[in-house]
């Protein structure tokens, strides 16, 4: 390993020398049968080259390009393994982004206005970013007052008037108009006590106009 290759996974290099990259990286995104048929490849002395998703030390998720080529002895028996890798997270989050917009843009075309709009919006967003809940919460026409206009997923209540867990979270976004991101409610449970039980962590961003 080299000094690039800590940058890219967190790990220093003593931490990784004589353990195997599966037992470092492996994020479970992958099924079996794909690093079996990356293994086929370079055990057959092919090249194997295409994208994987790793993870990191601190536990992040991360895409890179991979390419790996057997490293042959005079006898032509594979000895080792080179591979090349380069992060292209940016890259798929940008690639995410655009066929987040694209998919709610077609989902949209139905709608006749606002009504109709945000509860497309709220469901479609918690399918895309693989989320357990979704809302979307109007700010009144008075100060401090607000209602909940759409939800989805674990966040569904009972009642349309009914207001779910992590509103507290909700009115400090309406009030500084900032994002607020938590990603475990559990040492956040000072700040957002009314968040714990339904979601273990959680994100509010404002829609402005």
């Amino acid at each position: 390993a080299n000094p690039a290759f800590s940058t890219l996974s967190g790990y220093e290099m003593p931490e990784v020398i004589g353990e195997t990259p599966g037992g470092l990286l492996k994020s479970g995104a992958h099924p079996p049968a794909f690093f079996q048929t990356m293994w086929k490849m370079i055990l057959a002395g092919e090249t194997w080259h295409g994208e994987i998703v790793n993870c990191k030390k601190d536990g992040s998720i991360y895409h890179e390009e991979m390419t790996i080529n057997p490293v042959k002895n005079e006898k032509g028996e594979i000895t080792h393994f080179i591979a090349v890798k380069q992060d292209i997270s940016e890259r798929k989050l940008r690639e995410r982004e655009f066929e987040t917009i694209a998919s709610m843009s077609e989902a949209l075309r139905s709608s006749s206005g606002r009504a109709d709009m945000l509860p497309i919006l709220s469901e479609k967003l918690q399918q895309i970013v693989q989320a357990d809940g979704s809302l979307v919460v109007l700010r009144g026409k008075t100060p401090g007052e607000k209602g909940l206009f759409a939800v989805s997923g674990i966040f569904k209540p009972d009642q349309p008037d009914d207001l779910p867990p992590g509103m507290e979270m909700t009115r400090r976004v309406m009030e500084t108009g900032k994002p607020i991101i938590t990603g475990d409610a559990n040492e956040d449970a000072n700040r957002w006590m009314d968040l714990l039980g339904a979601a273990s962590s959680a994100v509010s961003v404002p829609l402005q106009v």
